[in-house]
């Protein structure tokens, strides 16, 4: 009885992760999340309240806990804190502080899920999570085929509940690596590994997303390589990292040339990635004008209604009004100028090189944080290339993100989910 509720515990936080990845966005609402119609994003925003109402109940049990992860990993929270304060400079202030507090719950709860379980602990939950979203989804492509599949240009893709085709494949990428990793990591987990693993796979490929097929290239040979160095001693791994970061960007540019720009030219789409690199050049050149040092305010650009994102309306891409800059540091620029942008690279930079030096431990905890943070933060910067998860408030990737930077950051690892 005593495992009752820790698994009660499991169960709630994989909902909450299906919540928030947007898997069952379709179920309740329209498209809102890429309306411009304020009130319909706002209902959208509901489906964050587990993750708010998990992140209150462990500020009351585990505050101490809370505040120590806090102080060793506080960049995460810092950059919330900034896009708080941008609400003084935002040019749309109400908008930008009620993003920006949903931001700081959610980071938040990356935070308490942190110290309630350890990371062998987090990704079979996330296993099991990512299972059902794969399942789902392709369930409804069976049943409902007129919602989960696309029936506009994109068919027949599948989308499963997800909002759109490229939010599926990218959310469910993420499974992979998690899958991926709990294999290598947990012979205990192996097969829930290898499901999550094998099903979100199928749901990548049926989501016909191109960016999705290429980072599944990068996010391979990462976690190949992350494997090799672990077993290497310290020249032997130094030059197989030179040689990755010789080999990776030529692979990708290989299946850019070869297999997606064949796959653009195939769905009639131009070398500007459908309308992206028109949006990341008005949105560096109004930025840069207006207010190049702290942006517009956390969120804003796309929220005003007179002003921002409706501005882009004119550069070529029809009716069509961007709901985000389609670029994690753009994105990032236009809210909070070269500051925030700044401080996103650092970050960044800061995780890639902790979990780099968490590889080798001899803490299997530690060495899973190492093999997994590396593949994740290969697979987060790609995403960021042509799609926003930096910062965002309604992003499982962004609560993974923080979990990993916290777990790097961290003390010993023990049993985190039994401290209660």
């Amino acid at each position: 009885m005593k495992r009752l509720p820790i698994r009660l515990e499991s169960i709630y936080v994989g909902a909450t992760f299906i919540a928030l990845s947007g898997a069952v966005f379709l179920l309740f609402f329209e498209n809102a999340r890429f309306s411009s119609d304020p009130q319909g994003n706002t209902f959208a925003q509901a489906l964050s309240a587990p993750a708010l109402l998990y992140t209150i109940f462990t500020a009351i049990v585990r505050s101490g806990a809370i505040l120590g992860a806090i102080r060793r990993a506080p960049l995460p929270l810092l950059l919330c804190l900034l896009c708080i304060v941008s609400t003084c400079w935002s040019i749309d202030p109400a908008g930008t502080l009620r993003r920006s507090v949903l931001l700081t719950g959610i980071t938040l709860f990356s935070y308490s899920i942190s110290i309630r379980f350890t990371p062998s602990e987090l990704v079979r939950v996330l296993c099991g999570a990512f299972i059902a979203m794969s399942l789902l989804g392709l369930a409804g492509a069976a049943l409902i085929p007129g919602t989960a599949i696309h029936q506009d240009q994109h068919y027949p893709a599948v989308r499963g509940f997800f909002a759109q085709k490229n939010i599926a494949g990218r959310v469910l990428l993420l499974g992979i690596v998690i899958g991926i990793a709990t294999t290598w990591a947990d012979r205990r987990s192996r097969t829930l590994g290898l499901a999550a693993a094998a099903s979100c796979t199928a749901g990548v490929i049926a989501s016909l997303s191109a960016t999705a097929l290429v980072d599944l290239v990068v996010v391979a040979a990462v976690f190949a390589i992350s494997i090799v160095w672990r077993k290497l001693s310290k020249p032997a791994a130094f030059l197989v990292t030179v040689i990755a970061v010789v080999l990776i960007p030529a692979a990708t540019y290989f299946v850019y040339e070869n297999i997606l720009l064949n796959l653009i030219a195939s769905t009639g789409r131009d070398i500007t990635l459908t309308g992206r690199t028109l949006i990341w050049a008005e949105l560096f050149s109004q930025v840069r004008e207006k207010s190049s040092l702290l942006g517009f305010g956390y969120e804003a650009f796309w929220t005003a209604d007179n002003t921002g994102a409706a501005t882009t309306r004119w550069i070529g891409l029809g009716p069509y009004i961007p709901p985000q800059a389609h670029n994690g540091l753009i994105h990032a620029f236009t809210a909070l100028g070269y500051v925030g942008a700044f401080l996103c690279l650092y970050t960044t930079a800061k995780l890639i090189l902790k979990c780099i030096s968490c590889i080798s431990s001899e803490n299997r905890e530690f060495a899973l944080v190492g093999v997994l943070g590396t593949t994740f933060c290969s697979y987060f910067v790609v995403v960021n290339i042509t799609e926003n998860e930096f910062l965002t408030y309604n992003s499982v990737i962004w609560c993974v993100f923080v979990a990993i930077y916290v777990y790097a950051n961290s003390k010993p690892i023990h049993r985190g989910s039994q401290a209660s």
